[in-house]
């Protein structure tokens, strides 16, 4: 049964657009979709040329290799050659998980029905590069959940007479550090100790004041986020436990609620 170039063309495609996003997702690189289109395209019309005029399967396998690193030199800014060796290794790895599967689906369907249903072999192809896909998701999501339990710590906060307990996150682009102390500055969620002080001393919290008396070195700090700058009322804690452990910190208040998920932020020096 004969094939059609154009179910060649989209196979060779869907079959690098998704190995191409798989690196995207691995490495979490910013590259814009229509890049990533665009590299896979031209990927797909390369190996489609190198099918009508080169026999040499070494050959073909060769130059694919060469232009696919090229291409993602460009498309996700590798300038390391570790990184670029590590690209490699994802390419190789999802090529090859699509032949094994193409290997075992041949192995269960004899030659001649291969030969008979030809094209529907072409568009079986891009549902095993779907599989293989789905599993590089599958293990991205395994792997930023290791990540982040990784970086999670049990906290503790004294604060008057109050022990709060708190669920920080180790963000390494946390680099606050207060100019007087020298001391490294932990965000910590208003809303996280808001139930636990009083009135007077949330209001010492907010306003950058210490009209209750129950702070120690209190200042204001500017910071920058994305959604653009805030101040931080900062504070030396009584005590602060990190794992069970005393840390010598100040406490920076953050009014906004822009920490999701975890009650404060800590600096890369607490990993």
């Amino acid at each position: 049964m004969p094939t059609y170039i154009e179910l060649h063309l989209l196979s060779y495609f869907a079959t690098n657009f998704l190995m191409l996003l798989s690196c995207k997702i691995l490495f979490k690189k910013n590259a814009k979709i229509w890049c990533v289109v665009l590299c896979a395209l031209m990927l797909a019309t390369l190996k489609l040329i190198m099918d009508i005029y080169f026999t040499n399967i070494f050959a073909q396998i060769a130059v694919i290799i060469l232009c696919s690193q090229c291409l993602m030199v460009f498309l996700f800014k590798v300038n390391h050659v570790s990184r670029l060796v590590a690209y490699l290794a994802i390419f190789l790895a999802f090529n090859l998980t699509i032949f094994a599967l193409q290997a075992a689906f041949c192995a269960v369907i004899s030659k001649s029905t291969i030969n008979y249903i030809s094209n529907y072999y072409l568009l079986c192809q891009i549902g095993f590069a779907l599989i293989v896909f789905w599993l590089v998701n599958i293990f991205a999501e395994y792997k930023h959940i290791i990540q982040s339990e990784n970086f999670v710590r049990n906290c503790e906060l004294l604060i008057d007479t109050q022990k709060i307990a708190l669920c920080g996150f180790i963000d390494t682009g946390n680099k606050l550090v207060d100019k007087a102390s020298k001391l490294s500055i932990v965000v910590v969620n208003i809303s996280s100790i808001k139930n636990h002080v009083s009135r007077q001393l949330y209001a010492d919290l907010i306003l950058s004041t210490n009209s209750s008396g129950k702070l120690q070195s209190v200042g204001k700090i500017k910071y920058s986020t994305l959604t653009g700058t805030s101040y931080l009322t900062i504070f030396k804690p009584k005590k602060f436990l990190v794992s069970g452990k005393n840390v010598d910190c100040m406490v920076g208040i953050s009014a906004s609620n822009q920490i999701q998920n975890y009650d404060a932020l800590l600096g890369a020096s607490f990993a």
